[in-house]
């Protein structure tokens, strides 16, 4: 509305007076009340109207007192014409003594405060000093209507008297004063009346300062719950500080007509509190507590904290009293917590006692003892109470003891222990206890401990020593009729040992306890005792009628540690030194084991054996082998060596009449046999030392062995000279495996070596391997069933090559079409590569060779005519590498080639076109070269163009000359993404070979031209540098930054520096709409500092311009840091102030020593807040920032930072209203900064 609310907003002038509220104010000169907001005009339009009802009713009287006066002119006019002869006599009645009477009327009205009617008879007359009394009269009757500003007014308008009725009326003013509210006087018009009051009052009948602080205290809006008046702010004046409901303190500034409200900090917060706290402590401790609660969270302070912690411990007492235990220590807790003295801590500890012994449950009570203890350990060593803490808790532990004993519970003894540890004497209670106890493992730990503790009594340990003897030996020797747990069987054999009862006497108990022990969980087939870990104690080692191994020790109680399956039925155990074997003769199967070390590792495993027989400690026994031919093997096995394996005593592979294989596939199928049966002497026969490596073969056996008895299907898919490859299938563990062998004939048929891919780089998974493969090089021979029959055939080329089709059918010449044969790529099958249309003919037909790139091809031979004739097909492959591919005369059908990699290829008539394309994974400079030999010509033979394949935009050309042997087209930057290059002939035509490469260096950050504007902008990565050049003069080069969340940003450009320092980039950042920041950097300001700046998440441009066109590549670098949020740029006039709202925290920098950064913050109540402000802390004493806090253009609340603080937290509270935030530079310029408000509340 009105930036100043103390002026007027239609002429400027201030206000004469500003309403209750302060939403209101009063121009005198326009005579109107005018609002603040929107929010407040209801209240201008009634003291509007209120101010238009008040003049309305002072001109009404005016005007009747005027009408009264020419009525009263009138009749002394007429008289006067009637009686213009009469006498003297006559004239001094009319003109002196009618109007005393008048007159003296009158002034009787006055003196009786019948005001109305004696202001009617003064302002009929003019006589004497009416007029005075008229404005006495109205000054009585605005007093009587609480209109103050009439009755002040008039008041002023009579000025002093001494007249009876004036003193009258400073007596009603003094009187009505004195008891404003009975008068219904408002607040607002005692505050007006007691200046002058003061005036009025000359005998100080009045205290106008409490009734000034009275009129303040009502016109507060809020409840007010408690209230006094103090010197808050050190300023000679006092304010008044009330209490509102939810331990609300606000200070008000008594202004003459108004309350204002102001900020206060946390430490006058938590003080003002603290003094309500004192008020009503007599009254309400409670409420007492409640607002000492909330100052010791506003400031805590020690004098809060005491007076927090009595309130606590006075609670606590009550608490107890009334048994509500739990929450008596929890104020007991908070008052030690608070207070920390040593008397605080005296009233918690003897607090904690009193409830532990007031358990029913003494476990309870125990427990909550140890909590207690494990939480102030260090407490009550620190207050001097670590001797009556032993005590206590030897007490607590003996009472829970005895409570066990009563019940027979084993755990009595440890709580024995635990009394006598804290040093309770507990001699005589543990024999008491023994003696009414059964025979059992119970009765013996008691005894025990009685020895244990009577190590200084020789006479008392002996005789414990002995009845310990006598019952244990007993316990052992009855174990089974007095109803032991076998389990305690176990822990009484060792506390034998430690007495000195020897092994000899406890075996055999320990094995019967064993036993029933394994007893209980299975049958059992067969067991013995050993020592499997070599601890001096035994473990039984069992195998169940299941064939299940298993093992028992004692570890703490006598239990199953290890079990294994064995797969044998009913088996007997027979051990051998520190193995064993596990034989179940009659399915001729058996196990051997070795155990040490708590280990127990299978050794040998056989089953479904032939010629089983047992001869004392060997078995022998035998296994044939299945395979392509007959091998045999025989075993043996000694039990003396059980970890030795079964030795194989003969393999009888034919070895002295071997059966050669006759084919690759058969050699193959051999090998794989010898491997997996371990013959290596046979597997040495069917491999050739030479290795072939030409395809990526090497004598590596593949990981994944056939399964047995090792099957193998092969097929052959290239033959050479003796060479042979072969496609090798099998299963191994369940899946699919396939590999590729080389096989050359050498004195017979031997491997030389195997690949994962029938050449490198090469998957041939997506293809049908179900067709049967055509072997390169070979002839094969097949035949059509009939007209509709066709041949489908698989061929592998293991290389880019020249390939030529060799065919023949009939015995005669035909001399129509009989057969089609068609070359597919089984990438695309939607079209043939080439087809064929063949002739009956005997003689050999050969078809126009093809440049073929390495992969997998499908041959399709159909009928056209039917005959019944064989057929023969050859396909003869000789390898060339990096060569075209014929047609590749368009975008779609252009060959893909491979960067820094040359192509030969040629254009064979004068209207081909050849096309390649290529992709880069990732951005970079490319460079497209082509070589040729030269001819006598100076005519360009070659255009040579560059284009982006998926838009079809022309990104470069370039001429090749007849006489020039090499020609570059030059660097361009392209992104990722596919590219064509395309070969036409030039003015002059040549066919002959040419030689094509893409020159590529992979950059991760380059510019992408064309990027002259923000909407075809290089989109560019935060703290990446990226490369880029000015081509051609006039180059504008955007880039594009997303930030996906608030940022701070700042650029760096790099360059070659230049000579000359004038303005050679001008770099400017764009938001959506406007410019934010633009710099120029001259020629030798390569990685020159730029100012941050701080932006809102969205995207923005970064423009690089060169006004000098300077030839050369840069680079640029955007570094961002992370930051919540960010204030928003512009902000440096109230008008553009960033929104700051609660709980937020705002990222800004202040670039310029002019830059002022402004925040609008606002609160709808009165809220106690936590204003943030950090920094880079610094070395410096000097000002960083000055921090403002405004409301109407009026400073609440400032500071300076200073450098070496690094910021500041400060508690303040603030008034509901809006204001504006101010941070201006010291010495920080480009430095960032966070600003941010919390709720303490919250």
């Amino acid at each position: 509305m009105f930036d100043k609310f103390r002026e007027c907003p239609q002429c400027g002038r201030p206000f004469e007076k500003i309403s209750a509220s302060g939403k209101a104010g009063f121009c005198a000169y326009h005579e109107k009340w005018f609002p603040y907001d929107a929010s407040a005009q209801s209240e201008a339009n009634e003291l509007n109207q209120k101010y238009k009802d008040e003049i309305k009713e002072l001109e009404q009287r005016k005007r009747a007192a005027e009408k009264s006066k020419k009525r009263k002119a009138r009749t002394l006019k007429a008289t006067a014409v009637l009686l213009v002869g009469m006498a003297a006599a006559a004239a001094i009645l009319w003109f002196r003594i009618l109007p005393e009477q008048e007159y003296n009327d009158a002034v009787k009205l006055l003196r009786q405060g019948v005001y109305g009617e004696a202001l009617e008879r003064f302002s009929g007359i003019n006589y004497r000093n009416s007029e005075e009394n008229v404005m006495l009269c109205e000054a009585f009757l605005a007093l009587a209507d609480n209109n103050i500003n009439v009755a002040i007014e008039k008041i002023d308008q009579i000025g002093q008297s001494e007249d009876e009725a004036y003193e009258k009326l400073k007596e009603s003013v003094i009187l009505a004063v004195a008891d404003w509210k009975a008068h219904e006087i408002t607040p607002e018009g005692l505050l007006l009346l007691l200046p002058k009051v003061k005036t009025l009052d000359k005998d100080n009948l009045l205290d106008t300062e409490t009734l000034s602080i009275e009129a303040h205290v009502h016109m507060l809006n809020e409840d007010a719950l408690d209230w006094y008046v103090k010197d808050m702010d050190e300023d000679g004046e006092a304010e008044l500080v009330v209490l509102q409901p939810e331990q609300i303190v606000t200070v008000y500034r008594m202004n003459l007509e108004t309350n204002e409200k102001v900020v206060i900090n946390e430490n006058a917060m938590a003080d003002c509190l603290v003094q309500f706290g004192d008020r009503i402590l007599g009254k309400d401790a409670d409420e007492a507590l409640v607002l000492y609660q909330a100052a010791y969270k506003a400031a805590s302070t020690v004098d809060c904290a005491k007076k927090l912690g009595n309130i606590y411990q006075k609670r606590a007492s009550e608490e107890e009293a009334e048994k509500d235990y739990e929450a008596a220590l929890t104020d007991a807790k908070y008052a030690y917590d608070l207070i920390g003295e040593d008397e605080a801590f005296q009233f918690l500890y003897d607090m904690e006692i009193r409830k532990c012994y007031a358990e029913a449950d003494k476990a309870d009570g125990l427990q909550e003892w140890a909590a207690f203890a494990d939480v102030y350990s260090k407490a009550i060593e620190r207050h001097g109470l670590s001797e009556d803490y032993k005590l206590k808790t030897a007490e607590i532990h003996l009472e829970y003891a005895k409570d066990l004993a009563s019940h027979k519970d084993p755990y009595c003894v440890e709580e024995f222990k635990e009394a006598y540890n804290y040093g309770a004497d507990i001699y005589g209670i543990l024999e008491d206890t023994a003696e009414v106890l059964d025979l059992c493992k119970t009765r013996i730990d008691l005894r025990k401990l009685a020895v244990e503790i009577s190590e200084t009594d020789i006479e008392k340990q002996g005789v414990q020593k002995q009845k310990l003897k006598e019952e244990l030996i007993k316990s052992l020797q009855e174990w089974e009729r007095l109803k032991i747990d076998p389990q305690d069987v176990f822990v009484l054999i060792e506390y034998a040992k430690e007495i000195g009862i020897e092994d000899g006497d406890t075996e055999g108990v320990y094995h019967s306890a064993a036993l029933k022990v394994a007893s209980e969980e299975t049958m059992l087939s067969d067991y013995e005792f050993i020592d499997w870990n070599q601890d001096g104690r035994e473990e039984l080692l069992a195998v169940t009628e299941e064939g299940v191994l298993e093992i028992y020790a004692f570890e703490a109680e006598f239990k199953q540690v290890w079990n294994t399956e064995t797969d044998l039925q009913r088996p007997a155990i027979e051990l051998v030194s520190h193995d064993f074997l596990l034989e179940a003769e009659a399915s001729c199967s058996f196990a051997s084991y070795s155990y040490g070390d708590g280990k127990i590792q299978k050794l040998i495993g056989m089953e479904g054996l032939t010629n089983y027989k047992r001869d004392g400690k060997k078995i022998t026994f035998g296994k044939p082998l299945n395979g392509s031919i007959e091998r045999n093997t025989c075993y043996e096995y000694s039990l003396d060596a059980l970890s030795v394996p079964p030795t194989v005593v003969e393999i009888d592979w034919q070895e002295d009449q071997y059966p050669y294989p006759e084919t690759p596939e058969e050699t193959i199928q051999r090998f794989f046999e010898a491997k997996g049966y371990g013959i290596e002497e046979e597997a040495g026969l069917l491999q050739a030392e030479a290795l072939y490596g030409k395809l990526g073969f090497g004598f590596d056996v593949p990981e994944d062995m056939p399964e047995a008895p090792y099957e193998v299907e092969s097929s052959a898919y290239y033959t050479e000279a003796g060479i042979v490859l072969e496609e090798v299938r099998y299963q191994s563990e369940g899946k699919e495996c396939k590999i590729y062998a080389a096989v050359i004939y050498d004195s017979g048929w031997k491997i030389v070596g195997f690949s994962d891919a029938f050449a490198p780089g090469m998957d041939e998974r997506e293809s049908n391997t179900e067709m049967p493969l055509l072997s390169l090089n070979a002839a094969v021979t097949d035949k059509l069933q009939d007209s509709e029959d066709k041949h489908i055939y698989r061929m592998l080329l293991p290389e880019a090559s020249r390939v030529q089709m060799f065919w023949k059918a009939g015995e005669k010449q035909g001399k129509r079409t009989a057969f089609y044969v068609s070359l597919y790529d089984a990438e695309d099958l939607s079209e043939a590569l080439t087809a064929y249309e063949l002739k009956l003919s005997p003689a050999r037909q050969m078809a126009t060779p093809l440049f073929l790139k390495a992969g997998v091809y499908y041959i399709q031979v159909e009928a056209k005519s039917y005959e019944d004739c064989e057929y023969e097909l050859t396909m003869e492959a000789q390898a060339e590498q990096y060569v075209e591919q014929e047609e590749n005369n368009n975008p779609e059908s252009a060959n893909a080639i491979e960067v820094n990699q040359e192509y030969r290829a040629s254009l064979f008539q004068k209207n081909d076109v050849d096309c390649f394309v290529f992709r880069l994974d990732a951005p970079g400079a490319v460079d497209v070269v082509l070589q040729a030999d030269d001819i006598d010509s100076k005519k360009s033979r070659y255009e040579v163009k560059l284009f982006n394949l998926i838009n079809g935009r022309l990104l470069s050309q370039n001429q090749m000359l007849g006489n020039v042997k090499t020609a570059s087209m030059g660097k361009v930057y392209l992104s990722e993404g596919q590219y064509m290059v395309q070969v036409s002939p030039g003015k002059e035509w040549s066919s002959w070979d040419y030689g094509l490469t893409v020159e590529y260096q992979k950059a991760e950050a380059i510019e992408q031209e064309s990027n002259d504007t923000p909407d075809t902008a290089t989109q560019i990565s935060l703290n990446t540098a990226v490369s880029g050049s000015f081509g051609i003069e006039g180059d504008v080069d955007c880039y594009s930054l997303t930030l996906d969340q608030d940022m701070v940003i700042q650029p760096k450009l790099a360059f070659a520096p230049l000579e000359s320092s004038s303005k050679t980039y001008v770099l400017t950042v764009l938001g959506e709409t406007d410019s934010l920041f633009t710099i120029n950097i001259g020629g030798k300001e390569s990685g020159k500092v730029i100012a941050p700046i701080a932006l809102k998440a969205g995207t923005y441009t970064i423009k690089l311009e060169n006004p000098q066109f300077i030839h050369q590549d840069y680079s640029l670098t955007v570094a961002a840091m992370q930051i919540d949020a960010a204030e928003a740029e512009p902000n440096d006039t109230l008008a553009r102030a960033t929104e700051l709202a609660m709980g937020q925290t705002l990222t800004g920098v202040l670039s310029t020593q002019e830059d002022i950064d402004w925040y609008r913050v606002s609160f709808s109540e009165d809220t106690m807040v936590t204003l943030s402000f950090q920094f880079e802390q610094t070395a410096s004493s000097k000002t960083a920032f000055a921090l403002q806090l405004e409301q109407n253009g009026k400073s609440q609340w400032s500071v300076n930072v200073k450098g070496e603080s690094g910021g500041l937290r400060q508690k303040l509270q603030i008034p509901a209203g809006e204001y504006y935030l101010r941070v201006k530079a010291g010495n920080r310029i480009g430095a960032v900064y966070t600003v941010g408000l919390e709720n303490i509340a919250e």
